[in-house]
């Protein structure tokens, strides 16, 4: 009589995933230093205070939390490695296209080329001092 439970067939590698592992983290740690980096020059260049920009990392926060949750279902309905190096390619090409931007392009002040005009916080819906959402 065959035994009721059938033989894995792979092994393990505990020192490929736990790479793996370290290297998915390490990938949300710079993510996550990315917005903490820029909290300072956002503040100065729009003029926010603390409690607006306690909004800025709040929806960073949100978003990045809706996002894991929405990629965990993805996961789990199209395969964790497929869904898992699809996030890495996403990642990957969008930090190159970052850093291959050139700078300073959003940053329009009146009289430069290229200028549309309007309040600024406006145009990044920031709300106002004492308002909410």
């Amino acid at each position: 009589m065959e035994s009721m439970n059938p033989a894995p067939a792979t092994t393990a590698r505990p020192a490929a995933i736990l790479a793996i592992i370290l290297a998915s983290y390490v990938m949300i740690l710079l993510d996550n230093s990315v917005i903490f980096t820029a909290l300072p020059s956002l503040q100065a260049d729009l003029q926010l205070s603390t409690g607006e920009l306690s909004w800025v990392q709040d929806a960073y926060t949100l978003v990045f939390g809706g996002l894991l949750l929405l990629g965990a279902r993805a996961g789990d309905l199209l395969g964790r490695r497929r869904v898992f190096v699809f996030g890495l390619v996403v990642f990957s090409v969008a930090s190159l296209l970052i850093g291959l931007a050139p700078a300073g392009w959003w940053d329009r002040r009146p009289g430069d080329p290229g200028y549309r005009g309007g309040d600024r916080r406006a145009r990044l819906a920031v709300p106002a001092h004492g308002e909410l959402p």
